[in-house]
């Protein structure tokens, strides 16, 4: 037995088991510890993910999932402000609404508290997106100042309102609505940025028959009212280039006011006289005033007083359209300045005081050797001392005592309107060498 276990043979057969043996706990060994770096592994990917996981929810409560407060409040000529959620998460949209009190205007949104945005400050009502912090939110307002309410003349309002929502084009342009901001409310800001306006034939059937309340819209530059029942009319717009207020029943046209103007068209209405001197002779200038009747419908000449450049081209281009019939062309007296007054007024204490103004503080005070203003000449006879403030040319300079000028005045029954015109010449001024010769025009009422 002894011999067989240390034969040759069985030495062999006990290296190949030793080595059977230690593979197998090699193998064993191995195995066992893979299976502990898997669980290990496994352990640091839980402690990972749960780390990650607490990370992530932390900052979502602390942010995106806290609520923020949100207040609004009504300034001076509010009544109410609503939000439709008090309370929202950042990133949620918030919607305001303002309510005015009577005579108010809702005006603007203004964020008092909070970093965010208003998406239309002017709108109400309005939006915003909730930051990561509590808003305060305050509307203001302002007092109902509506121009169309001091609109008075039914067709000229008729215009108004549907203009306030509707383009119109105009000579081939496309003017906008009115209303920018839409609140249903004409501003003096909104009325004073309007360029043009066409009531030709009027509107619905109506004719206008005034546009002095259109005095607010200063910048107004086209001006077509032909077709309507105007019987004067006041040109109180500086920048006015175009005027069209042919075939009405004028009895009294200004147009002195306009620094601009190089278009007009005012034929077939009742004037007897116009002067011009103010229009702008330059490309473009056009000038229809012939065809004038009176008011019974006779055929009348229309003296029309222009420079001599004016009086070049009216020769040349204009004299023979068949809108100028009748017309009679003269030269514009010689001035050193010419006023178009816009104010005037009259009082009595035994004689008679005329004083005419304009709203660059010209001023003339002419006190008259009667009671009462009559329709005619005034002369040295009539005159008793004048004072003339002139820019450029001094305060209250008095009249040359031997020729101090002359002017007319003429009287519109029908109207109540004055046309008072005329040249006077003031006394010689050292410190004033160039303004002596003062020209002046005034239609309205006294």
């Amino acid at each position: 037995m002894f011999l067989l276990f240390f034969s040759p043979g069985s030495r062999k057969y006990w290296r190949t088991l030793e080595k059977e043996i230690i593979g197998n706990v090699k193998s064993f060994s191995n195995k066992f510890i893979n299976q502990q770096k898997v669980r290990n592994m496994k352990r640091l990917r839980f402690l990972f993910l749960t780390a990650v996981c607490a990370m992530f929810f932390s900052c979502g409560e602390d942010e995106d999932y806290q609520n923020y407060l949100v207040t609004a409040f009504a300034g001076y000529g509010g009544a109410v402000v609503t939000v439709d959620k008090e309370k929202a998460m950042a990133g949620e949209i918030v919607t305001v609404v303002a309510t005015p009190d009577e005579g108010f205007l809702f005006k603007e949104w203004k964020v008092r508290v909070g970093n965010t945005v208003i998406e239309n400050i002017q709108a109400n009502p309005s939006t915003f997106t909730m930051p990561q912090e509590d808003v305060v939110v305050v509307a203001t307002f302002m007092i109902r100042n509506d121009v169309l309410e001091r609109i008075t003349d039914p067709a000229l309002k008729a215009y108004c309102q549907s203009r306030m929502d509707t383009e119109q084009e105009i000579d081939g342009v496309i003017y906008p609505k009115w209303d920018m901001n839409g609140n249903g409310v004409l501003s003096p800001d909104e009325a004073a940025v309007i360029k043009a306006i066409d009531i030709t034939g009027g509107v619905n059937g109506g004719k206008i028959k005034s546009v002095d309340e259109l005095v607010e819209f200063t910048g107004l530059e086209v001006l077509k009212v032909s077709g309507n029942e105007l019987t004067t009319l006041n040109v109180a717009w500086s920048k006015l280039a175009k005027l069209d207020c042919s075939h009405n029943k004028l009895s009294n046209l200004s147009v002195g006011k306009s620094e601009n103007l190089k278009e007009l068209y005012c034929n077939s209405n009742h004037l007897s006289s116009l002067k011009l001197k103010a229009m702008l002779y330059e490309d473009g200038f056009m000038l229809h005033c012939g065809n004038q009747t009176t008011i019974d419908g006779e055929a009348r000449t229309v003296e029309v007083l222009l420079s001599e450049e004016q009086i070049a081209f009216w020769e040349s281009n204009l004299k023979k359209l068949n809108e100028n019939v009748n017309v009679e062309v003269q030269t514009m007296p010689n001035t050193d300045v010419y006023l178009t007054m816009t104010d005037a007024y009259k009082y009595s204490y035994g004689s008679l005081t005329l004083i005419l103004s304009d709203d660059d503080g010209n001023r003339i005070q002419l006190s008259l050797k009667l009671s009462e203003l009559q329709p005619g000449e005034y002369s040295k006879a009539q005159i008793n001392s004048a004072y003339v403030t002139v820019t450029g040319g001094g305060s209250y300079r008095s009249l040359d005592s031997d020729d101090p000028g002359s002017f007319i005045v003429k009287y519109n029954a029908v109207s109540d309107i004055y046309t008072i015109e005329g040249v006077l010449n003031l006394r010689a001024n050292a410190s004033y060498p160039s303004v002596n010769i003062v020209g002046f025009e005034y239609t309205g009422p006294l």
